[in-house]
C-alpha cells in the first residue's frame, strides 16, 4: 500500500491501525448499516475449510505492530510477547543440547519487580547470557523472563554503599532460565533523595539528585532470599512445585501457611519461632495489594459516568481488589491457626502476652491519643489524620483502620476502634484468643452500646 510521500506500509499494519485509531467513525463520521442477510439455499463454507491441515505451533498471523518494519521476533521491550520468549526459550536449550528441559522453564518464578532482585549466573556455570547483572521485570510462565540490564557500582565516599545504575543504551531484554545452579543474588530497595542526603556521606558532591536502587541485602542464591521474605506473594500452585522440586515434603491437601512454614524453615533452617517471623512478612506483600481496595470497591456511582469499556476495567479492578482481600483475610485465619495449633502442641501458654506491660483496663471516659498509646500492644501505631476528624491505626505494616469520631459518637468510640483493630492483629499473629488480651475490658459489649448511644445523638 503506497502512502504520502511514496513510502509505504504493509496493508495488515495500515489497517489495523486505522481500525484500532477509529479513524471511519469518528474523524470520517462514517456509520455502518446492519443488513439483514438472505439465508442462501445451500450453506457457506466456514473459515477453517479454507485452512492449511497442520496449523503452526504458535499464532504468526495474530502478531501486530504499528511499525513499518516491526522486529516481529526481536527481544525488545516494545515488542515483547509470549511466542517471542518461547523462541528463545527454545534458542538456548537447542544451542545446550537440552531440549528435553522444556519442562523446567518454571525455574524463573522469582523474576519479578515486585521481588526488588537482581542476579546473574556465576561465570564457568553453563554458557548463559545472564553472566551481568539484570533486574527481574516478569516471568511468562513456563517460557522466559524479561529484564533490564543493570550495572553495579559503589557510592563515592561511601564505601560499603552500592547502587544500581541502568545503561541507556541497553533495553530490556529475554533469557531463559532452566536451572537454579550457579545464580547468585541481591535484593534492592529503592530510596529517595532526601534518604541519600541524610544517610550517606557527602552524596551531593558526587552524585546528581535521582531515586535510586540500593544494595540492601548480602549475596544470596534466589532460593534463600526468597524464602527470607517468605516467597513474596508467590500463589499455591507455584509454592507445590517449588517445593517438589526442592525435595521439601508437603501435604497434597496444605494450605498457603502450612506449605510455606514447610519450605521457609527446609530452605533456611530456622527455629520455630523465627519461621513464624519470616511468615509475618507475607502480610506486608499481601496488605500492599489491598491497600487501594476499600477506594476502589466505593466507585460504583461514579462508574456510571464513564464509557462501557472503562466501566468493564473499573470492574475488572474491583474484582482484583476483592480476590487480594480474601486472600489477605484467609491467609490471616489460616496463620492464627497454624500458630495456636504450634503452641497448644509445644505446651505453650495461650492465656497470656507478656510482652505488655500497659495499663489493665480502659477509662472509657478519659481516653485521649495520650492515654491510648499506653494501651496500644507492641508495634502498634496510633496518628489523627490532618484536618479531619478521623483516627488511624496499624500493628507493623499491616492495614490501616480509619475510625471517624462522628461514625462512633465521640473522639474515645474512634479511638476504641483503633485500639481494637491493632490487638486483633496482634492477638492474631501471636496465636492468641481475644480472650488472651491482657487489657480486660477492650471487647466489652456496653462500649460498643455507649458508642452507638454517641453516634445516634450526633446524626
Amino acid at each position: 500500500m503506497r502512502l504520502w510521500g511514496g513510502r509505504y506500509r504493509r496493508p495488515p499494519v495500515c489497517l489495523a491501525t486505522t481500525i484500532r485509531g477509529k479513524l471511519l467513525s469518528t474523524r470520517m463520521r462514517y456509520e455502518t448499516v446492519k443488513l439483514e442477510a438472505i439465508e442462501p439455499s445451500t450453506p457457506f463454507l466456514s473459515t477453517t475449510d479454507f485452512c492449511p491441515t497442520t496449523d503452526t505451533k504458535m499464532p504468526f498471523n495474530l502478531i501486530s505492530s504499528t511499525t513499518q518494519k516491526a522486529p516481529y521476533y526481536s527481544p525488545a521491550a516494545k515488542n515483547i510477547s509470549k511466542p517471542t520468549a518461547g523462541l528463545v526459550l527454545g534458542r538456548d536449550l537447542y544451542a545446550k543440547k537440552a531440549l528435553g528441559a522444556f519442562g523446567s522453564a518454571k525455574h524463573g518464578w522469582f523474576c519479578k519487580a515486585s521481588h526488588a532482585m537482581i542476579f546473574r549466573k556465576r561465570a564457568g556455570e553453563m554458557n548463559s547470557p545472564i553472566v551481568h547483572w539484570s533486574l527481574g521485570v516478569h516471568h511468562f510462565e513456563g517460557s522466559s523472563c524479561i529484564v533490564l540490564p543493570c550495572e553495579m557500582k559503589v557510592v563515592p565516599g561511601n564505601p560499603g554503599k552500592r547502587y544500581i545504575e541502568f545503561p541507556r543504551k541497553d533495553a530490556a531484554t529475554l533469557v531463559s532460565i532452566t536451572s537454579m545452579v550457579g545464580i547468585e543474588c541481591f535484593g534492592v530497595a529503592p530510596h529517595s533523595w532526601a534518604w541519600q542526603l541524610q544517610n550517606l556521606n557527602s552524596i551531593s558532591a558526587h552524585l546528581p539528585p535521582a531515586l535510586r536502587l540500593f544494595i540492601d541485602t548480602e549475596m544470596d542464591n534466589p532460593l534463600h532470599l526468597a524464602a527470607d521474605n517468605a516467597f513474596y506473594n508467590i500463589a499455591l500452585h507455584t509454592l507445590e512445585w517449588i517445593a517438589s522440586d526442592i525435595g521439601c515434603d508437603y501435604a497434597a491437601g496444605d494450605n498457603v501457611v502450612q506449605i510455606l512454614f514447610k519450605l521457609v524453615k527446609f530452605v533456611t533452617k530456622y527455629t520455630d519461632a523465627k519461621v513464624y517471623t519470616v511468615l509475618e512478612k507475607r502480610f506486608t506483600a499481601l496488605s500492599r495489594m489491598c491497600k487501594h481496595s476499600g477506594e476502589l470497591l466505593q466507585v460504583d456511582e461514579a462508574a456510571q459516568c464513564l464509557t462501557d469499556e472503562d466501566q468493564r476495567k473499573v470492574h475488572a479492578e474491583q474484582d482484583k481488589a476483592t480476590e487480594a482481600l480474601q486472600e489477605l483475610q484467609q491467609y490471616r485465619k489460616d496463620y492464627k491457626e497454624h500458630r495456636a495449633a504450634h503452641v497448644k502442641a509445644t505446651g505453650g501458654c495461650t492465656k497470656k502476652v507478656v510482652e505488655y506491660k500497659g495499663p489493665k483496663k480502659v477509662n472509657y471516659n478519659h481516653l485521649n491519643q495520650k492515654t491510648c498509646k499506653l494501651l496500644l500492644p507492641p508495634g502498634g501505631l496510633l496518628w489523627r489524620r490532618r484536618g479531619m476528624d478521623t483516627w488511624c491505626s496499624r500493628y507493623k505494616e499491616l492495614p490501616t483502620r480509619e475510625a471517624k469520631d462522628s461514625a462512633h459518637g465521640s473522639e474515645a468510640g474512634a479511638l476504641l476502634q483503633c485500639l481494637r483493630h491493632t490487638w486483633c492483629w496482634y492477638l492474631d499473629m501471636k496465636g492468641f484468643e481475644r480472650t488472651a488480651c491482657p487489657i480486660t475490658d477492650l471487647f466489652d459489649d456496653h462500649y460498643d452500646a455507649g458508642a452507638a448511644a454517641g453516634a445516634a445523638k450526633a446524626s
